[in-house]
């Protein structure tokens, strides 16, 4: 189902509503608006949390992607309990 007729199927219930029953409207006003506000209020906090999460995961990525990329290097010089005991830290 598209987003579009999704849409129209809820506005078109709510005016069917609203046409049945007009003290809906009554009721549907505020919570409208209290939907509106706190909508306006979680994108940004939502948008800045998914920034802080990624920025805190970067170290830990950076240093399993390089440890990945460099298995065999490590294996060869037998520093495989070095690198378990960084990444454990982290």
């Amino acid at each position: 189902m598209s987003l579009d007729l999704c849409l129209m199927t809820v506005i078109g219930t709510l005016c069917m509503c609203a046409a049945m029953m007009p003290p809906f409207i009554v009721v549907l006003v505020p919570v409208l608006v209290f939907y509106f506000r706190i909508m306006m209020r979680y994108v940004p906090v939502s948008r800045d949390l998914q920034r802080l999460e990624s920025m805190s995961r970067s170290p830990i990525f950076a240093q399993f992607s390089e440890t990945l990329a460099g298995t065999a290097t490590i294996r060869a010089f037998n520093r495989t309990a070095d690198f378990v005991t960084a990444n454990r830290k982290r």
